[in-house]
């Protein structure tokens, strides 16, 4: 949960800060998946988001 805390304030970080990242995001609670995920698109991530370790390896 501190993750999301952190990742909510994200008006500390510049807009550069996380552009043009890749990011995995593999969390089994669907809603906290989602709003991670929003989250750092707002930031200019490409993110993947996956809710098991085996959907990840397939991806």
């Amino acid at each position: 949960m501190a993750a999301l805390v952190w990742l909510t304030n994200t008006k500390c970080m510049s807009d550069s800060t996380l552009k043009g990242a890749s990011i995995l995001i593999l969390e089994d609670e669907l809603l906290l998946r989602k709003h991670l995920a929003a989250v750092l698109e707002q930031q200019g991530t490409d993110v993947t988001a996956m809710g098991t370790v085996d959907e990840a390896r397939c991806h």
